[in-house]
């Protein structure tokens, strides 16, 4: 916007701009960009959250710690954990998987009745950092909170953790006792959205790589078919989305259609399990849908809604294209919808579409070999001229691909 004209002008924004001026220090093929980190990091503990959430959030700092130290970087999957130790035990402080699980299971009732005392559309405050899909990579996650911050209990942002915790990755019992533990020691300040990836049907289908397979693999058999039924009782009362100061709404996969108020989130019945899901398709489609890039072409081709590829266009989950977006946030006063649900290859971790609407993120770096980089956003409001509505600042925050060569244009 030219502040003398008040005339728009679309432009592309440099990388540095978004990416801040130590872009060529941000996590590259051997180093961490250590210059940019957070050594402030501090745990906090507190008396009203149990034993179990206040040893693995403190457990989890010494390993951010940790793993900052590693002087090479290497790809998630091949983590073997702080100083070759499982991570897992770690986070919990046992030396057996069945301690593990009793552990777990006491945390996932901690969370579960945490969800059940908030409403399915939770609300947080700027500023704030949203995370998106993590599917597992634990050590992805401790380097985004090392460089870009920690949840505190009295300071900082709000936290908002935007589903796909579980499938595909090494670590995934790791992230999901990290999200809850970190739920149950800051419950108004750390705020978990459900994907389509926390579902227990979902959860199975992805076979060796799901979370079914890994709670067995990693647990055993017994104690493994208990934590997975935990999860998925905690899973089931997960809200929908998370509203920013009533102007911003972050939910994983996208709008649908649109033609629908926040209300239809405001008034979901929990507990939602997987065969309740279909039923809704306001639900379903903000679960699993997505936004139309913005390309030249056909106008018939991005704008309106179109069924999705997802489903084998079996009609039920929908793409939409930027009219659909805009029109949506006019009809309930937002100025942006945030989501995850898409790793794009090679890219940035984010995109900016739909005339700055629609923000995509997404934090598993090198997810399933797209060579793209790991990102969370930070929402902080701008400064406030006399007369005008408050404004939102959103910039990515990044830590670069493994595979992917380095980009600096």
């Amino acid at each position: 916007m030219d502040p003398t004209t008040g005339k728009k002008r679309v432009a592309k924004l440099s990388i540095v701009a978004l990416h801040g001026e130590h872009i060529n220090d941000s996590i590259s093929r051997n180093e961490h960009g250590l210059d940019t980190c957070d050594y402030s990091l501090r745990f906090e503990p507190n008396p009203r959250a149990s034993q179990v959430a206040n040893l693995v959030v403190q457990q989890a700092l010494s390993m951010i710690h940790a793993v900052s130290q590693e002087r090479t970087d290497v790809f998630d999957n091949q983590w073997r954990g702080p100083h070759g130790y499982n991570p897992l035990l770690m986070l919990f402080n046992q030396q057996h998987p069945d301690a593990v699980c009793v552990a777990f299971e006491s945390l996932a009732m901690e969370v579960q009745q945490v969800l059940a005392s908030q409403p399915p559309l939770v609300e947080a405050e700027v500023p704030a950092k949203v995370f998106g899909d993590i599917h597992g990579q634990f050590r992805d996650m401790l380097l985004l909170m090392f460089h870009y911050g920690f949840p505190q209990s009295t300071k900082g942002p709000n936290f908002i953790f935007n589903g796909d915790w579980a499938d595909r990755g090494a670590h995934q019992l790791e992230v999901i006792s990290l999200v809850f533990a970190l739920k149950a020691m800051f419950p108004t300040r750390v705020w978990l959205v459900r994907g389509n990836h926390e579902d227990c049907v979902q959860n199975q289908a992805m076979g060796h790589a799901g979370l079914h397979a890994q709670c067995h693999h990693r647990l055993g058999q017994q104690s493994g078919h208990r934590a997975f039924q935990a999860m998925q009782y905690v899973f089931n009362w997960l809200p929908l989305g998370c509203l920013i100061n009533r102007k911003i709404l972050v939910v994983h996969g996208g709008i649908g259609d649109g033609n629908w108020s926040l209300n239809h989130l405001r008034n979901v019945h929990r507990p939602l399990d997987h065969d309740a899901i279909p039923r809704y398709s306001v639900i379903y489609n903000v679960l699993w849908s997505d936004p139309i890039p913005d390309d030249p072409g056909d106008p018939r081709e991005h704008f309106g809604v179109h069924d999705s590829p997802r489903d084998h266009h079996a009609h039920m989950i929908i793409t939409f294209g930027s009219d659909v977006t805009a029109e949506f946030c006019a009809r309930n006063h937002l100025e942006m919808v945030v989501r995850s649900h898409q790793a794009l290859k090679e890219g940035f971790g984010y995109d900016v579409m739909h005339d700055g609407r629609c923000v995509r993120v997404f934090s598993a770096r090198d997810y399933e070999g797209c060579g793209n980089d790991g990102a969370v956003l930070s929402i902080t409001e701008g400064a406030q001229h006399r007369g005008q509505p408050p404004h939102y600042l959103v910039r990515a925050q990044v830590i670069r691909s493994l595979a992917c060569p380095k980009r600096d244009d």
